[in-house]
Parts: structure tokens; sequence; C-alpha cells
């Protein structure tokens, strides 16, 4: 299994997750022409796919899932509350903690905090790997810690720097609303996640979805380098170009 991002911010975001035969992608945040350029930029085409997982009903996530799905005849799969929230076409409904299968990818929702109306975060499994994606969350929950555990790949959010959140041009009231419970991680906050899923499984952590505005890869670096330890490679998602692949097989045989 492996995965590359295909963009992470609040412009959109798109995460594909490949297996040898199966190939997803965690959220559409952006619109067909756009999904397209960047699948065939690393490689994939639409008729490869085999379904769209979405977390949340904010568009930077959801905004191109019924166009990606009509267009390319994909199942789109979301919690009822997504579903509601993104007025999906013809959804399949997950729901939290309970596994379903794509194809030879098995995927885990993980109910999380965010001003959504019932947001999931993510594990696939496929041969014995396991890739955690963890991003739109405003606290960390022993929930969340449980189900994240024994990951060898995390992709993880590190969306604001504190002092730059509240010096930054924001209104006091979507200050408050990132900062919140129900908003996005610090990160201070992903540091301190990251140091309780750390295990000599972890060979991949990328840091995602940081704010262009309240946030610089500096930061991030800063706060995670003290917890990533040397058998971990590290590296930050862009808006722009995402990230590299990140291959699980590739990783286990070093």
């Amino acid at each position: 299994m492996r995965a590359i991002s295909l963009g992470s911010g609040s412009k959109g975001n798109c995460t594909l997750i490949a297996s040898a035969s199966t190939a997803l992608l965690v959220d559409a945040g952006f619109g067909v022409k756009d999904t397209f350029e960047r699948l065939e930029k690393v490689g994939y085409v639409p008729e490869q796919l085999s379904g769209i997982v979405i977390t949340h009903e904010h568009g930077d996530h959801a905004q191109g899932a019924n166009r990606l799905a009509r267009t390319w005849s994909l199942p789109v799969y979301a919690s009822q509350g997504t579903s509601l929230g993104a007025k999906l076409e013809s959804p399949h409904i997950i729901k939290d903690m309970q596994r379903f299968q794509i194809d030879d990818i098995e995927v885990l929702p993980v109910l999380v905090s965010h001003d959504a109306r019932e947001p999931t975060q993510f594990v696939f499994e496929s041969n014995d790997f396991r890739l955690g994606i963890c991003t739109d969350l405003g606290c960390v929950t022993p929930h969340v810690i449980k189900a994240f555990q024994s990951l060898d790949a995390l992709l993880l959010e590190a969306n604001y720097d504190p002092n730059m959140l509240a010096s930054g041009p924001y209104p006091p009231k979507l200050k408050a609303r990132v900062g919140g419970d129900y908003g996005h991680l610090s990160n201070q906050q992903s540091a301190e996640l990251l140091s309780k899923l750390v295990s000599e499984r972890l060979q991949k952590v990328v840091a995602c979805h940081l704010s262009e505005k309240n946030n610089t890869p500096e930061h991030v670096r800063a706060q995670w380098s003290p917890w990533v330890p040397p058998h971990t490679e590290f590296t930050i998602a862009s808006q722009t170009d995402g990230c590299e692949w990140i291959d699980l097989m590739e990783l286990a045989h070093g």
C-alpha cells in the first residue's frame, strides 16, 4: 500500500491511497479538471479509482465529490452527517469504528471533534500495512489516540501556530473557531498527539493542512522534531504540490 497527498490546505484537500489493485481518493476538494491533472502528475488515471472517501462536508474537502462521482462513475463513502451536510448523491453510509472494505483495502472510520455534522478520519489497512489520515480536528480525544495506534505511516494535521493565529489577519470569531475544540490542531497539539502515536513500527509521518496565514513549515519542524524518532521519516505536505509518495512496502524494507 502507498499514499500521496495531491494537495493539502484551505484551498483544497485530496489524498490518493493505492494498493496493487485498488486506488481510493480521500476527500474531493478540487474540481474534475484539477483532480485529473493532479492524478496524472502522479501517474494515475480516473479509470484506476475504486471510490471516494469523504471526511466531512466542508468545501475544501467535499466540494468536488458529486461531480467526480458522476463524471467517473465512482461510489462515495461518508458518514450520515457528512452525506447530509455535503448533499452527496447516493452515498454509501459509514459509521464510527465500523470497518468496511473497498476491494483489498480495509477502511476504519474514526469520529473526531470538528465543526461539521459527523466528521471522521481514517485508518487504511492492506496486506498488514496500516496508514492513518488524521486532519481537521480541534482537540485530541482518547478515542483518536486509541484508534491511531500501530501505524506504519501517518498524515497528521498541523494547522496553526498559536502566536501567528493570535496576531494574524483573521477576525476574532474565526480565530476562536480555528483555535477551539471543534476547529483545528495547533503545531503543539499535533506534536503532543504524535508523541502518543510514535512506535517502532511508524516509518513515515507527514504534517498536513498547514494554514497559509497562520503557520510555516519552520514552526512545524520546531514543534515536531523533538518527537520524531530517528527511524521515522518526516516531511511536510503543501497546498500546491501535496507530498511525495509514501510507499509502505519500500519503507518496511528500508
